[in-house]
C-alpha cells in the first residue's frame, strides 16, 4: 500500500510540473480547430495525455514536443493510447439518441454492439444475413446508417428515408436488396445524428462495430468472433 502511495504521489509531483497553458498552446498551433476535452497525466514521465474528443494525443509538459501515435506498455505489449480511446468511445456512444437506431433485439438479449452500417456495403449485407445467429448468442444489434455518397444523391435519400419508415427493420432489410425508396420525403433527424455520431469517433467505414468497452471491430464478424469479441469487452 505504501509503495502505492508512492507511485500516486510521484505522478501528482511529476504532473504538477506540466504548463497547461503550454499544453494548450502547442495543441492549438497543430490543431487550431481541435476542442481539448481533458488534459491528464500520460503514462511516461513529463508528459500529458490530452483528449480531443475520442482521439488521444500526447504533449510534453513544456509544451514543446506533441505526438501523435500510440504509445505501448512494452512488457504487456499493450496499446495505452487505445486503451484510452476505448474509453472515450464507451462514455461517447452513450449520448447517442435512440432516433439514431435501427434495432435488431433477440426475445432477451443479454448484450447489444452498436453497427455503424450502409446500404449498399457488401459486408455489411453479410453480416445481417447473419443476424440469427448473433441473436441465438443474445446480442441486440443497434444499426446506425451513415452517409456514403454526397448530399443529395439518390442513395443518400434513400438511406435518410429509411428514418422515417414505421417499420424501419424491414425497410432497411429492403433497402440492403437494392429496394429503396429515393424521394426526399424525410427530414430524418435520427440520420443526421447517426452520422455526427461517427465524425465524432472518427468512424468513416463500414461496417464498424463499437462494443460495451468502446472497442472496435471492422468488417464482418461471424456470429462466434462477435460472441467473443462481446464477452472480452464486459
Amino acid at each position: 500500500m505504501r509503495h502505492i502511495l508512492t507511485l500516486l504521489a510521484l505522478s501528482m509531483s511529476t504532473y504538477a510540473l506540466a504548463d497547461e497553458a503550454a499544453v494548450r498552446a502547442a495543441v492549438a498551433k497543430l490543431a487550431p480547430a481541435a476542442k481539448i476535452d481533458s488534459i491528464k497525466p500520460a503514462p511516461m514521465a513529463d508528459w500529458s495525455e490530452v483528449a480531443l474528443g475520442t482521439r488521444i494525443v500526447y504533449v510534453s509538459n513544456d509544451g514543446v514536443h506533441l505526438m501523435n501515435g500510440s504509445l505501448y506498455a512494452a512488457a504487456e505489449q499493450k496499446d495505452l493510447t487505445e486503451a484510452s480511446q476505448s474509453a472515450l468511445r464507451a462514455s461517447t456512444i452513450k449520448k447517442l439518441p435512440d432516433i439514431a437506431k435501427i434495432s435488431f433485439s433477440p426475445a432477451k438479449p443479454d448484450s447489444r454492439v452498436t453497427v455503424f452500417t450502409a446500404i449498399d456495403c457488401g459486408f455489411c449485407r453479410e453480416l445481417h444475413k447473419h443476424m440469427d445467429g448473433y441473436h441465438e448468442r443474445g446480442i441486440a444489434v443497434d444499426y446506425v446508417v451513415i452517409p456514403r455518397h454526397p448530399p443529395g444523391t439518390p442513395m443518400d435519400i434513400a438511406t435518410r428515408q429509411l428514418y422515417c419508415e414505421t417499420d424501419a427493420q424491414n425497410a432497411f432489410a429492403a433497402a440492403l436488396e437494392n429496394r429503396i425508396k429515393d424521394k426526399a420525403t424525410c427530414e430524418g433527424k435520427g440520420y443526421d445524428a447517426g452520422a455526427a455520431m461517427a465524425q465524432t469517433l472518427g468512424i468513416q467505414s463500414t461496417p464498424t462495430v463499437v462494443f460495451s468497452d468502446g472497442s472496435l471491430g471492422a468488417g464482418f464478424l461471424t456470429p462466434e468472433q462477435m460472441a467473443e469479441r462481446v464477452a472480452a469487452a464486459r
